[in-house]
């Protein structure tokens, strides 16, 4: 039992030492790969290799100003080789004293991650020279008086990404734009995510974005994330109940087609004979004219009627122009929209008064070599 014990208090001290010598061995080979130091409202360090930002802290950068009193700010890295320090205050007026601690350097791609490095060397790490460097403010640096974006509100597809800009206005009457050190705040993060200041547009959906820097927040902006589906913006999905509590329901763009209709034409409407795009067009067409047919069930000067024919007539060129097999599908497809359309007990109702207008009038149909004209969309392009 007690030789177990001496065996592991010898292992113990072993690795111990083996790790105060692999702590001491970079600092032995430290290299002076500095290339610059700028001040101003940042302090970059410019090394010539890319920076291992596992191996900083809030210990790295330590800014003094006349030796005693230490100035507070974030540490980050910029474009892999910039170490930067920003102030959480502007600077003032005086004679500043900068201390860096030696920073681990990357020389070659392959390196070890941060614990197998505490155990042996990475030959493809090497440690920079402590710095201490000294500088001088000759004029307090403005303080920031407000921030803000270069748009109001934002409209993004899903699943694409556009760069923001910030803008910081100055007590100096000076404005500059701010690329790093932000915080973000987001309303809903399952809709959108920031990194830097490149927006990513994650679902449909809209939220709001704010930004902070330096402690001084932006205005909040809108962001609405659309879907589109073959080159259609579609509406916002609509409150249920809200959408149903009328006869006409919500049609937020305007374009004669409730949004409900709309969406579920794009996202769920079954394609008969493959032509996608020519089907979701006719559809629209077919849906716009049974909602003119709920917003006027007299049928006022036959112009439900007429719409109405258009879009059955429509079809009827799309069948004859592709050779399409003759079924059932033309039925199917108006049966779809219809259901989808009148789908309240009130909407279904209205539609049967416009219905009844119609009894005992006769009507004539269009020549199949016309119909093409019927098409409120040229489908022969799609």
């Amino acid at each position: 039992m007690l030789r177990k014990i001496v065996a592991a208090l010898c292992l113990v001290i072993a690795v111990a030492a083996l790790q105060a010598h692999d702590k001491k061995s970079p600092e032995k080979q430290s290299e002076d790969h500095l290339l610059s130091i700028t001040t101003n409202k940042n302090i970059v360090v410019a090394f010539d290799l890319p920076i291992m930002e596992d191996s900083l802290d809030r210990r790295t950068v330590e800014l003094k100003q006349h030796h005693h009193k230490r100035i507070d700010g974030k540490v980050t890295v910029e474009n892999t080789k910039n170490l930067v320090f920003t102030p959480n205050d502007p600077l003032e007026k005086g004679e500043y004293t900068l201390f860096v601690k030696p920073v681990e350097l990357k020389k070659c791609k392959q390196t070890l991650n941060w614990f197998e490095r505490w155990f042996k060397k990475d030959r493809c790490v090497v440690m920079s020279k402590p710095i201490h460097h000294k500088f001088h403010i000759e004029t307090s640096q403005p303080k920031i008086l407000s921030l803000d974006f270069n748009q109001t509100t934002i409209e993004l597809k899903e699943d694409t990404q556009t760069p923001l800009k910030l803008y910081a206005h100055y007590d100096d009457n000076t404005t500059s734009q701010i690329t790093s050190n932000i915080e973000w705040s987001i309303g809903d993060e399952s809709i959108i995510e920031m990194k830097d200041t490149n927006l990513t547009a994650l679902q449909e959906g809209t939220t709001t974005l704010q930004a902070s820097y330096n402690g001084v927040q932006s205005s909040q902006i809108s962001v609405t994330v659309y879907k589109e589906v073959n080159g259609h913006i579609l509406p916002p999905k609509p409150d249920e109940t809200l959408n149903n509590s009328t006869l006409l329901g919500i049609d937020v763009n305007n374009n004669g087609v409730r949004d409900d209709v709309e969406r579920w034409i794009f996202l769920e409407m079954k394609i008969y004979n493959g032509y996608e795009k020519i089907e979701q067009a006719i559809a629209m067409q077919q849906a716009k004219a049974y909602q003119m047919a709920l917003a006027d069930p007299a049928n006022t000067d036959d112009k439900p009627t007429k719409a109405i024919t258009a879009g059955l007539e429509c079809w009827e060129w799309y069948s004859y122009s592709k050779q399409l097999p003759f079924n059932d599908g033309i039925w199917d497809y108006m049966n779809a929209i219809s259901d989808k359309c009148f789908n309240t007990r009130e909407r279904l109702k209205t539609y049967l008064q416009y219905d009844a207008s119609l009894s005992g009038r006769v009507f004539t149909s269009t020549p199949t070599l016309q119909t093409k004209s019927q098409c409120e969309t040229d489908i022969d392009g799609l």
